[in-house]
């Protein structure tokens, strides 16, 4: 397994490792959703 340090985290005997749609682990939900919101105004 690996281990992962994001920072000050630590994530052990990581097993895999899923990325968003832009590459990326942020947790760009909120974000999105605000861009679909905004473009329907």
């Amino acid at each position: 397994m690996v281990t992962i340090q994001c920072g000050a985290i630590v994530f052990s005997d990581v097993q895999a490792v899923i990325f968003d749609k832009d590459g990326t682990l942020a947790d760009s939900h909120a974000f999105l959703r605000e861009l679909t919101v905004r473009d329907r105004i």
